[in-house]
């Protein structure tokens, strides 16, 4: 989170709903997987552009 700015906003989006910290953490580590199993799934690079 702290050297990834597309994971820190969305971090930042679940404490601004009221999350705890662990519970936003979850959240970011659920993201990251399913953004890894994609990657892995259809063989590209990483763009943080196209992660919503």
């Amino acid at each position: 989170i702290r050297f990834d700015m597309t994971f820190a906003t969305y971090y930042a989006k679940k404490r601004a709903e009221g999350k705890p910290h662990r519970v936003a953490i979850t959240h970011v580590a659920k993201k990251l997987v399913r953004v890894i199993f994609a990657l892995e799934k259809q063989d590209i690079d990483f763009n943080p552009s196209k992660v919503r």
